[in-house]
Parts: C-alpha cells; sequence; structure tokens
C-alpha cells in the first residue's frame, strides 16, 4: 500500500535501491516512495511555471546521472529534474502539429526516444510518424519512424490516436503501442525496419468504423465498446508484455509474447492496471480501493518440464 491519499497512478518506475517513482497525472507530480509505501518526494507539480505541468503524460529515469526527465503534453515541452526534486531546465520539443507524450531513454547509445504525431504531410489523416529520436545532452533531433496504421485511417480513428508506451531492449530496439491498433510494433533503430506483433486475446473487442461527424458524447460512449492497447514493457530482454484495456469482464487484459513476436501466453485478466517493471523484472500493477492505493508485484516466469523425482534403489 502506498501513503497516497489522493491523484493517480499512471506510470511507476522502481529503481535499483527499491524506491518507487509514481506518476500522478491528475495532480501533475511525480511522487517517490520508499520500499515499504511511505512518501519521500514530490517532484513539480499543477501549473505553468519552471518545472510545472499542465499534462504531465510520462517520465523517465536517468539512474547514471541522477536525473528525471518529464514531459508536458500541454506545453510540448519536457522538463529535467534532479532526483532530489530540483529543476534543472526544459525545452520544447515541438513541431506543427506534434505534442509529444511517451519518452524512453537509451543511455548506452545517448538517445531519447519521443511518441507523438508528427505528421508528414500538411494534415494528419494523409499519414504521421509517430517515434522520434533525439540526443541526449543536446536534444538535437535525429528521425522517426512508424507511419499511422493502416487501421487507423480505415476506421477514422484519429481522435483516438496516440503512443500509449514506448519501452526498449538492451540493444536499442524500440517496442511501441498505438492506443487504437492491436499490435506491438519492434522498431530497429539502427535500420530502421519495423516488426509488428499482432496478438489474439480472447476478450479483445475491435474498433468500429467511426463516421467522422459523431459529437464527443457519442464518441466516449462507443469508446467504451472496444478495447486500446494500454502498455508494452520489455522484461528481462526476453519477453513483450502487452496490456489492453478491455473493460469487460475485467478492465484489463494482458499477452506475453517472446521478442521475436511468438504469442508465449494470453487471455490473462488484471482488475488492476500495469503500470511499470523494475531492474529484476517484475511487473507492477496499481488498483484502488475503498480508498486505499494498492501497488502489486508479480513475477514473470516461464513453465518449464517438471523436475524428475529420483529413482529409489531396490534393497
Amino acid at each position: 500500500m502506498l501513503e497516497k491519499k489522493s491523484g493517480t497512478v499512471t506510470q511507476l518506475v522502481v529503481d535499483k535501491k527499491g524506491f518507487l517513482w509514481v506518476q500522478n497525472r491528475k495532480e501533475g507530480r511525480i511522487e517517490k516512495y520508499d520500499p515499504n509505501g511511505r512518501l519521500v518526494k514530490v517532484i513539480g507539480g499543477a501549473g505553468q511555471g519552471p518545472g510545472r505541468f499542465l499534462l504531465l503524460i510520462s517520465f523517465a529515469l536517468d539512474e547514471e546521472k541522477g536525473h528525471v526527465f518529464a514531459v508536458d503534453l500541454q506545453q510540448s515541452r519536457i522538463n529535467l529534474f534532479t532526483q532530489e526534486g530540483q529543476f534543472i531546465t526544459s525545452w520544447i520539443v515541438a513541431r506543427p502539429g506534434y505534442m509529444p507524450d511517451s519518452i524512453v531513454l537509451d543511455g548506452k547509445r545517448g538517445f531519447y526516444y519521443l511518441g507523438g504525431s508528427l505528421p508528414k504531410r500538411r494534415w494528419i489523416s494523409e499519414g504521421s510518424l509517430h517515434v522520434h529520436k533525439y540526443k541526449l545532452g543536446t536534444n538535437e533531433y535525429v528521425r522517426s519512424f512508424l507511419e499511422t496504421d493502416r487501421s487507423v485511417k480505415e476506421k477514422n480513428l484519429f481522435n483516438f490516436l496516440y503512443v500509449s508506451s514506448l519501452d526498449i531492449d538492451s540493444l536499442g530496439n524500440v517496442y511501441c503501442t498505438l492506443a487504437p491498433v492491436y499490435k506491438i510494433f519492434k522498431i530497429d533503430t539502427r535500420r530502421g525496419t519495423i516488426q509488428t506483433f499482432s496478438g489474439k486475446h480472447r476478450y479483445y473487442k475491435p474498433p468500429p468504423v467511426y463516421p467522422s461527424s459523431l459529437k464527443r458524447e457519442e464518441l466516449r460512449r462507443l469508446r467504451e465498446s472496444w478495447a486500446q492497447a494500454d502498455r508494452v514493457l520489455i522484461v528481462r530482454d526476453r519477453f513483450a508484455v502487452l496490456s489492453l484495456e478491455i473493460h469487460k469482464p475485467f478492465p484489463y487484459g494482458l499477452e506475453v509474447f517472446d521478442t521475436n513476436g511468438r504469442v508465449l501466453k494470453t487471455d490473462i485478466l488484471t482488475d488492476g492496471a500495469l503500470v511499470g517493471k523494475d531492474h529484476e523484472g517484475n511487473l507492477y500493477f496499481a488498483v484502488t480501493r475503498n480508498g486505499r492505493y494498492i501497488i502489486a508485484q508479480y513475477s514473470l516466469t516461464v513453465p518449464g518440464k517438471p523436475a524428475r523425482s529420483p529413482r529409489k534403489r531396490a534393497d
């Protein structure tokens, strides 16, 4: 249980010392808890000044340099803090039509990646790119990957199109989910090639074709009739875990792939949201019950052959 009274748990990072870093999107801040769930640090807060957020959407830890990168979607800005909570600087990453969301660091190679729709042409419906590569330190733009999926265009899902999560493996491959698309996209950022992992969860419900004339209330109502890709996490460089927001019979479903795209386990249902992982590859889920904020830790194991019993000697 977290010593937490209000807000949300939308993302969680567990550092090497076991501290839990929690994104509280509702209140625009990052909260640090000790391994027993006691609050020890608050970074940021709602507002427009230096180190404040209009809409905190994602964050990443650089444990080697002691930094926290936090993305403000509304201001198209990244804020940089020390892990003690001191504001260092911020910079705008906006381009026309580009609102950044998810962030992941590749400190080994000196890059970071941002999700967000960057139009290829004048109108977003004609095609967009969604994963963007920058140099750590200089913030120099390098290149973009991943065009809008065909199913988004065919079903007019632009109102729901955003990068719901990014993660990275030790080789520098970036994994991405687009909320309305039932796939994991694996991007070889050196070659620029993209592989897609398609799932087969029995409770997945595909989106309908959306007329462009629907009002906001109608969109909200229909949105609850289909599933969205919520998060992808890479575990121990062996597994890609896909979380789906499925509504019924439970709020969330999980699937486990190997990093070549083969489905290893499907049809898992959870009432907690998959929010993060630690360095050992454990997964963390968040649920709120009766005003209490509960974090559940799970380990992911692959069933093997049962151990053979030793033969008894006949006397």
